[in-house]
């Protein structure tokens, strides 16, 4: 699977290293690395002793050092971006179940009440069908707690978080709720085509 959040990381790392080198390389031909200077150098600050040698070795160090210690910085802020990014949609995706219980519930009131088919038809399709891991105390924690979540607010959520093949599902299972007490009124319809019109991307 492609991992763009490990490509940005070496590259990162190739970019600190090379700014590193960069650097101390600059650091050396401050204190002076010419052939006869070696053992008797310079300090830093005493520009009149620089060879031409050492004024290229500081200025490139410097020059390479700097340009990818900014493209270190920039990639650095671009993975903390991602990371924050990746982490507020996992947890987007931790309440999914309970936002789709909601939604499912909101179909199935849409024409006053909901019946005991209908409840019966939710809980099959969060207890069995969903593949996120509902168990009972959930549905009975959301049943004293119920998502408030208008349903075409809650389906426009939804469409951000699930994929393609997650949302038809969610789709079917709200016509699957819709239909449970013999089949869905007027209002009934027209939520579920506001529904599918959300999560068919439409």
């Amino acid at each position: 699977m492609f991992d763009g959040h490990r490509l940005l990381r070496l590259a990162a790392e190739r970019a600190g290293a090379i700014s590193a080198i960069g650097f101390l390389v600059a650091w050396a031909a401050s204190f002076g690395f010419g052939r006869r200077r070696w053992r008797n150098g310079h300090l830093p600050w005493e520009l009149g002793e620089y060879s031409t040698l050492e004024w290229i070795g500081m200025l490139g160090g410097l020059g390479v050092g700097l340009v990818a210690f900014f493209a270190w910085w920039g990639m650095r802020l671009r993975l903390d971006h991602l990371t924050e990014k990746q982490d507020y949609r996992f947890f987007l995706r931790a309440g999914a179940p309970r936002t789709i219980h909601g939604l499912l519930l909101a179909v199935a009131s849409r024409d006053g009440t909901i019946d005991l088919r209908e409840r019966d038809v939710v809980n099959r399709i969060l207890l069995r069908d969903l593949p996120e891991g509902v168990v009972p105390q959930d549905l009975r924690n959301w049943t004293v707690r119920p998502d408030l979540t208008p349903p075409v607010a809650a389906a426009t959520q939804l469409a951000r978080i699930l994929s393609p093949s997650e949302r038809m599902a969610v789709l079917r299972w709200c016509r699957e709720v819709a239909a449970a007490d013999g089949g869905a009124n007027p209002a009934e319809t027209q939520l579920l085509r506001d529904i599918a019109r959300i999560l068919s991307g439409k």
